[in-house]
């Protein structure tokens, strides 16, 4: 399962250039300003070194939506989120949340005639813990290490489709995947963990409004 979750950000990209190219001669265009609100599901992992069992943890996440578009096929989308991360053990009655403000900064691609697009979103974030939550007995390393690390940054993309009726709104549907690069707990030589990374799925609805 962990060989599967490792190669499932290159492989998201790489489906997600192919079909970039497959409908590139999509010509839908137009100046768009949008703003809206999303909510949805996480479910999340965190790659530990030495390793940790695991399975997928559920979570929420919720936030608020700017994009603007000005080119064709191409839009700027600015997130801003509260999202529920963290990781659930297989071998002991534990889990342990972080909670993130995140913000992404992403590439939103549309394609399609009408009312309907399929999208893709894909970008940099950055996210910062503001707090945590743990349920079970803290009885290993992993349970009562202390986060080193609030501050995180990583890389997401994700696909899915939108209704776009302009004065009646947007409505969206997205599935996302999220990869952290910094490592949350201490990483020195001599840590307990030299890896303790984050990654999400995320299925998300939106509702925006275009303001132009």
């Amino acid at each position: 399962m962990r060989l599967s979750i490792r190669h499932f950000p290159l492989l998201l990209l790489l489906v997600i250039l192919c079909c970039s190219k497959a409908v590139g001669q999509v010509n839908y265009t137009g100046t768009e300003l949008a703003v809206g609100v999303k909510g949805g599901t996480t479910f999340s992992l965190v790659t530990f070194s030495p390793s940790v069992n695991q399975k997928l943890k559920l979570g929420y996440m919720g936030g608020v939506v700017f994009r603007y578009s000005g080119e064709k096929n191409l839009a700027l989308q600015v997130e801003a989120n509260y999202i529920q991360k963290g990781w659930q053990e297989t071998d002991a009655d534990f889990n342990r949340t972080l909670n993130y403000v995140e913000v992404p900064l992403l590439s939103h691609f549309f394609f399609g005639k009408g009312v309907f697009r399929w999208i893709i979103n894909i970008g940099p974030q950055i996210s910062f813990l503001v707090n945590e939550n743990i349920v079970g007995d803290a009885t290993e390393p992993q349970h009562t290490e202390l986060v080193k690390r609030r501050f995180d940054y990583g890389l997401c993309a994700g696909t899915g489709f939108e209704i776009n009726t302009h004065r009646g709104g947007i409505y969206q549907l997205e599935a996302r995947f999220a990869y952290s690069f910094s490592d949350f707990f201490d990483n020195s030589y001599s840590a307990q963990f030299q890896k303790s990374t984050s990654m999400a799925l995320m299925v998300t609805a939106a509702v925006l409004f275009n303001t132009k």
